[in-house]
């Protein structure tokens, strides 16, 4: 036996390790360009999607089928893809999905895709998860039955996550030193996550096979949380159908996420002795847990909900335009294109969206002092304005008291997990020594 050093490329993975900074990157380029010498490549026109979003995909012709040879050199392709897709590649995962189908008579009719049948019309099932921030498992996989609705497509794909995430929970407690909770599953498709809430069978759903119910039996037991999140949003998007290069390239930055996003939000009137409201942001870089965060009270009296809330995001503003520059100097390679994309701020208060968002002044809001009024040179620029619901806002346990159900789910968000009972005492006990209202 032989010691041959510290390893560097093995199976076609490239793998460096900083023991300094404790980390371990695993690459497979060197990989990709063995694969462009070896089926001449090399003068490929550069694209920027695996595929084509507007690319009419046909059944292939009599006549069309390729050779033996060709045919040998197709599955040799698609092999090697499907490899890089398994290693560190999941953003490829619906397109070699889709080369697969016809590794038997693939066609010749179209140099990018040599064959693909259209009239199956089944749906595919895609899901990847994430851990601190980057993609650990992924899968995109044509259904095994034809689905009559949208609604019952997507509620097949999350009985299918829901098993992979059964398996991931039993990986992770053996090799990590914390007890996992219940794992989160965002889904952009709010029939199917009432389907899975809802133990009622009804006529539109009495024909799905009985099988993909057990997903149903987790949401109940709290194994699993099924919750909401826009289409635009959605990860797995990417591993069931082609999508433009803006879109592709947002999700694609998401599964191995450094993206900056903050949540802001007031407390309107909350101190009963001078009426000011109460500040509260949050700022996160992808899953990970929060950054930086602040809460104090208003500098003045606000007039409405919506001038507090506008207020608390003009201070929110303020910190993304810090932050993103902090991140410029890291070296952060999202942050040092001067074209970046805005940062998302998510904020429960639609009024207060229209208001930062509109330029003219009116009755409501001409007293407003003006230095809070520079958001609106930022909007569409470092920031971007999305709604979200009050119940998953964040912010929110920073500028009021919350119930027990309420506080616990946004510290889960937070990623505080360790001693908070502990905390949460000696929080509760302070709270005694003071004079109560």
């Amino acid at each position: 036996m032989e010691d041959m050093g510290e390893i560097a490329y093995l199976l076609g993975l490239q793998i460096s390790r900083n023991r300094a900074r404790r980390q371990l990157t695993i690459g497979q380029k060197r990989y990709v360009d063995d694969l462009v010498a070896k089926y001449n490549f090399a003068g490929m026109r550069p694209v920027h999607t695996p595929m084509d979003n507007n690319l009419h995909l046909v059944v292939a012709l009599e006549g069309e089928v390729l050779s033996s040879a060709q045919i040998k050199e197709y599955q040799s392709i698609v092999g090697s893809l499907m490899y890089l897709m398994l290693g560190t590649r999941p953003d490829i995962a619906y397109s070699v999905s889709r080369l697969s189908q016809y590794l038997a008579a693939p066609s010749g009719g179209d140099e990018n895709v040599l064959g693909y049948s259209t009239d199956t019309r089944r749906s595919t099932s895609g899901f990847v998860f994430l851990y601190n921030n980057a993609a650990i498992a992924w899968k995109s996989q044509r259904q095994t039955s034809t689905s009559l609705s949208t609604a019952e497509a997507e509620y097949i794909a999350l009985a299918e996550c829901a098993k992979e995430a059964l398996w991931l929970k039993g990986v992770l407690s053996e090799v990590l030193p914390i007890k996992l909770e219940q794992m989160t599953v965002f889904e952009d498709n709010q029939a199917a996550i009432k389907l899975a809430s809802n133990p009622v069978h009804h006529q539109r759903t009495k024909h799905i096979d009985i099988r993909y119910h057990f997903l149903r039996d987790l949401v109940a037991d709290e194994k699993i949380s099924l919750r909401y999140i826009d289409t635009k949003s959605m990860l797995a998007d990417a591993l069931t159908k082609p999508l433009p290069r803006p879109l592709f390239d947002n999700l694609r930055t998401g599964m191995a996420n450094v993206t900056l996003h903050g949540y802001s939000d007031a407390d309107w009137g909350n101190n009963i002795i001078d009426r000011r409201s109460i500040t509260g942001y949050l700022f996160c870089i992808g899953n990970a847990g929060r950054v930086t965060w602040a809460l104090k009270r208003q500098p003045t009296i606000a007039l409405s909900s919506t001038e507090a809330e506008y207020m608390a995001l003009s201070f929110a503003t303020q910190e993304t335009i810090w932050l993103r520059s902090l991140l410029k100097e890291l070296q952060i390679p999202e942050y040092l294109d001067k074209n970046a994309r805005p940062t998302t701020i998510y904020e429960d208060n639609q009024s207060c969206i229209l208001l930062a968002m509109n330029p003219v002044h009116h009755a409501h809001t001409k007293h407003i002092d003006i230095r809070h009024h520079f958001i609106r040179d930022h909007v569409d620029k470092e920031i971007h304005l999305e709604y979200s619901p009050t119940a998953d806002m964040v912010a929110d346990s920073l500028t009021k008291h919350l119930p027990t159900p309420a506080s616990k789910y946004h510290r889960d968000n937070m990623c505080i997990k360790h001693y908070d009972n502990i905390v949460a005492s000696m929080t509760q006990a302070s709270m005694t020594e003071l004079p109560n209202e």
